[in-house]
């Protein structure tokens, strides 16, 4: 009867289904995982901040010491010499992001505020001189980028304490609302996929 007919739809479930719903729950737990750590992020922007700075620090001295290696390994000296200017930039970086992270992240503010500005900028003219399909979006989302660079310059040097760590929280949410969507989707797909092979059983078995 039943359980029979279940039997056979979960044996006969084609590999690239288990392997989607294998791939759903995995995108299911990274999203939560993700979720939990925006919150948590927004919950202290400036903790936030200062964990950013000190990962972006030691991002900053393994690529310097991996710039360094590769300067000794190099047979030409052109090469090797800009290999080792770019370690020491790396490297000089790396360190004033651990000794100094509130500097640090008001200079990455600055920095940011200058890029959603110029970006903000030229996706707003963009959208009013080109016009393409749904460019009231992308008029928004200019007009968006663009408030938000001149909120960050002008709320320094508060927004240099929070400003980064506030970016990474709705980062964190936004990529793991994305990956829950996805999971969702994935597990869904599968369902109807099984509920599809056990109608087709059924018909068989009758």
């Amino acid at each position: 009867g039943f359980w029979f007919e279940l039997a056979a739809t979960t044996d006969d479930l084609p590999e690239q289904a288990e392997l989607a719903r294998k791939a759903g729950n995995r995108l299911l737990i990274t999203g939560v995982l993700l979720g939990i750590a925006g919150v948590l992020a927004l919950a202290n922007t400036f903790i936030a901040t200062q964990a950013t700075m000190l990962v972006l620090g030691f991002v900053l001295l393994a690529g310097g010491v991996m710039n360094a290696v590769q300067a000794i390994t190099c047979r030409k000296w052109n090469i090797a010499l800009l290999d080792f200017l770019a370690a020491a930039i790396y490297i000089v970086a790396g360190v004033f992001f651990l000794l100094r992270p509130v500097a640090a992240a008001e200079t990455v503010t600055i920095l940011l505020s200058a890029l959603f500005v110029v970006g903000g900028l030229i996706r707003f003219v963009g959208a009013l001189a080109m016009q393409p399909a749904h460019w009231g979006w992308m008029l928004f989302n200019g007009a968006a980028t663009l408030l938000l660079g001149l909120l960050l310059f002008a709320g320094l040097p508060i927004s240099g304490l929070i400003g980064p760590g506030l970016l990474v929280g709705v980062d964190l949410l936004c990529g793991g609302a994305t990956a829950v969507a996805f999971g969702v989707q994935a597990r869904r797909a599968v369902r109807r996929q099984e509920r599809g092979e056990l109608r087709t059983v059924t018909k068989t078995a009758a």
